[in-house]
Formats: C-alpha cells, structure tokens, sequence
C-alpha cells in the first residue's frame, strides 16, 4: 500500500470574529493529539470586590448561601505583582508530577472578561453612570513565565467579541469577549515549564456594570511523558451562553480514565439551573458532571477547582472568583467509560445563570500509542506546519520557518497542495458540504484518514504553491467559506 505524509499549514487567517445568527461563537476543534502524555490547566481571576478595607488582592472567600454576586460589589483589577508598567496581574503555579521526563506540544493561553467600557458607577437599580467609555482592542496581554524575570508581550486573536454582537441582547451592557494566543514558543525549555506563570493587562470593565464585571484567564498545556499511558486528548473554544452540545470522537481502552477540563465566566454561586451533562450515545447513558463544590444545578459557581479540591496555588487564591471559572474533573466510578463506545457528547445547559464558556476538553485513556505521534489541526492562526516540498523560497515568502513542521501518516493520497476548508467526523457532513459547493461551481473533494477517521475538505488540488496560495485568496473572496488552509501531501514510495 502506498504511504504519503500529510503537512498541515494554517496560513493567514480569513477572518478574526465571526459570529452565528444568535450573537454566540460556534465551538470549534482547536487541537486534537493522541499521545502519551497528558494535559493540564491552570488560570485565575483579573478582577475582584474592592469594599472598605478588602482590596482586590485579597481573596474572597464567602461561599455561603449568603454569598453575594458580583453585580452588587465596585469591581477593580488584582494587580499582584509590584511591577508599575502593568494595571492588572495575577499568577498561578503549574506543578506536575516530579521526576518524569516531558516535552510540551503546545501552551496556549485564553483570557476573557465583561468589558462594554472602561468604568461605571451605579445610580440606582438597573442605571449605570459610565464615566470612562475608553474600549480598547483586547487582544494583547503581558506574559510571565518561570524562567523570565521580564514580561514578554502577547497578541492573540479574538475568538469572540461581544461588542460587535448586535443582535444578542444578551451581551448588551457586558459585551464579553474571549481571545487565544498559542505561546509555545515563548516557553523556552520544553522539558521543564513548570512553575509560577502571571498574566497581565488584561481588559475588564471597572465599577459596577450590568451583571457585574468578571473575568481571567486561562492556560492549557499539552504534552508528552515518560511512562504516561496513551490519551486522546482533543480541545474546543468559542463562546455560548444557549444550550449547546459538543461532541467528541474517542477509542477508549478496558477500564479507562477520564477527565474533562474547561473554562467559563459569568457564572455565579448560589444561581441554580446551569449543569453540565455527559452522554454517550452508544449505550444511551447520560450523566450530570458534578464534584464536590460543583452541584448538578450550579456547576458554573465561581470556582477554580481541580478533583474536586479549590486549587490555592494562585495569587489571589479566591474561593469566589465572582464570575470566572476553572475545572479539571475526573470521571468517577459511576461514569465508567465503556470501551465499545465511540463518541462522549457533553451538553451545556443553562437556566436563570447565563454561563459563557468559551473552553472544554477531554482527556481520556485509549488503546496504547507505539509511534507517540500526534494528530493536529484546528482554526489556531498562529501555528504554521508545512512540508519542505521543494518551497522553501515560498515558504519564507509566506512567513513558514522550518522549525514549525510536523507530520502524520496517511495511506491512499496524491502528493501536492490542498486548499482545506473544514474537517470532519461525519460524512453526512462532509456530502452535505461537497454538494453545496459543487453547486457554486467548485471542484470540492475529500481525503479520508483512515486512522483518525477525519475527512478533509479540499476545493482545489495542485502541485504548486504559488498556485495554492492563489486558490486560497479566491477563497478568502468568498463569504461562505468562513476558513481555508493549505495542506501538503509528499509521497513516500
């Protein structure tokens, strides 16, 4: 059987922000590894209550029934770390397991807040006074890591703008947003990132806004590790408050563990009806993710919490976050993951609390991986893979260095450059798509993955770059195609 090898290369991005008819942003596969090794998230509040004599630095730790929402504090920014050139800052430690060798794959890093402006008092019940209207892009962020002393500067791209989102009303008076940036790069030794991490200078509205200001941000780590047993680990990002389901594909070993990690704002304590339920399809089993601290009714509580343990490992370490949330929750025993099962659905659902989440993973034991090769793909801007094929004065041209490339095996395909537009599980997806396409006059096609089941959506098929980078600006024209990448397939005989 002939073999090739399959580049991904995400090149420029089409778009920053775009939105579905109900003002909310669409989930979307981010990464998709299978590995051995695991995955870890870390994060914390960029703003807090500042009453009397307790200052934003100070953790607030009221949890009681008592406990009140942000809506009813002035809120300011945490600003933990003595440095004079930033406005808001706060830390969290990563700590992993000790003594194992690792190499990360991928670090990025997601900040979110309620921002409509800069500062606003309250005059009465449901009137605000805005004092400063100042809304910056948010979009960039300071970023410390273990082994700097010195900041190092972040730009990422919205994932979400609620500012821009005219026709949800529920965004009107906190326009939240969301933003990534992968910082892999950034994290200079590979083998060794843990320790304590600060994020700075992030955007949050000031005072008192409607439903009260909230906000953080949050950190994901995906690697490899000596002696870690093989995971599928596949992560999404967007941002929905309405009843949303997220599906994902999974190859479960006998006896397997599971976790499932994620990140929210505007969830309050003690505001029932938001859950969080898990089904797969196959055995029809539903059940409520839930841990000490996280009930079925209120799972989105302003908490950051790791097996079903307050995570104190950040500065501040607030109880209560008001509004910003955290989890990284295993399966119990009571959802045992059956290993005829092919697919774990999550569905978020939401009540009188209106959640916005804007990440999730999961991370779950499959059938051992001899190669400890990774699959990959997603909407990240920032990553670049590409093959040398023979394009490396295009290759600079695009801005693709050589450091950036991987590969994974695929059987059956001809070698050249593919303008990707999506990536599938389902082939009733995929026919749907092809033949709506066709109809507009494109020559669309898939290729097929046999191993991870993907399909690839391709329009045009070439063996020159140059031609492949035209294709896409074509593409780009187009406003029903919402992303395009290229993709490069090199035989091996």
């Amino acid at each position: 059987m002939k073999q090739s090898y399959l580049f991904l290369a995400l090149l420029l991005p089409l778009f920053q922000v775009s939105f579905s008819q109900n003002g909310n942003q669409p989930f979307k596969v981010r990464d998709d590894f299978e590995i051995n090794g695991d995955i870890a998230i870390i994060g914390n509040q960029i703003v807090n209550r500042e009453e009397n004599k307790e200052k934003p630095n100070i953790p607030f730790n009221e949890v009681s029934e008592k406990a009140r929402f942000n809506d009813r504090f002035v809120m300011k920014y945490v600003d933990v770390d003595t440095n004079d050139h930033t406005f808001s800052s706060s830390s969290a430690t990563l700590a992993l397991n000790s003594g194992k060798k690792r190499n990360l794959l991928r670090a990025g890093l997601y900040w979110s807040a309620t921002y409509p402006h800069t500062f606003s008092e309250k005059k009465k019940e449901n009137e605000f006074k805005i004092t400063d209207k100042t809304r910056n892009i948010p979009n960039t962020v300071l970023l410390k890591i273990p082994s700097k002393d010195q900041y190092l500067h972040v730009e990422g791209k919205m994932v979400f703008d609620g500012f821009y989102a005219f026709s949800n009303l529920d965004f009107k008076g906190s326009e939240p947003y969301v933003a990534y940036a992968d910082i892999t790069h950034l994290i200079q030794d590979t083998h060794n990132f843990e320790g304590e991490y600060f994020v700075a200078n992030i955007l949050a509205a000031n005072g008192e806004i409607k439903g009260g200001s909230c906000g953080g941000w949050a950190m994901v780590f995906i690697y490899e590790e000596e002696g870690a047993s093989a995971k599928k680990i596949t992560t999404h990002d967007g941002f929905t408050s309405v009843n949303t389901v997220l599906n994902y594909q999974i190859n479960p070993k006998q006896n397997a563990k599971g976790r499932i990690l994620g990140a929210s704002i505007e969830g309050d304590l003690n505001v029932v009806g938001d859950k969080l339920v898990g089904n797969f399809p196959k055995n029809n089993i539903s059940f409520f993710i839930l841990e000490q601290g996280r009930s079925r009714d209120d799972f989105f509580n302003s908490s950051i919490t790791k097996n079903n343990q307050h995570v104190k490992s950040r500065n501040p370490n607030s109880k209560n976050t008001l509004g910003f949330d955290i989890y990284d929750i295993e399966f119990s025993k009571y959802q045992q993951i059956l290993t005829d099962e092919q697919e774990l659905n999550l569905k978020l659902i939401t009540g009188a609390d209106k959640p916005f989440l804007f990440f999730n993973a999961i991370c779950i034991e499959t059938e051992k991986n001899e190669n400890g090769t990774y699959n990959r793909f997603g909407n990240s801007a920032e990553t670049k893979e590409i093959d040398a094929f023979d394009v490396s004065a295009e290759m600079a041209k695009a801005g693709i260095g050589e450091d950036d490339i991987k590969n994974i095996e695929i059987n059956n395909s001809d070698k050249g450059f593919y303008n990707v537009i999506g990536v599938y599980f389902n082939s009733k997806s995929v026919l749907k798509l092809i033949e709506t396409l066709n109809k507009k006059g494109y020559e669309t096609n898939y290729l097929f993955d046999d191993k991870t089941n993907y399909h690839y959506v391709y329009t045009h098929h070439s063996l020159s770059f140059d031609e492949a980078l035209k294709n896409r600006d074509t593409l780009s024209r187009d406003p029903e195609i919402k992303e395009s990448w290229i993709l490069v397939i090199k035989n091996n005989n």
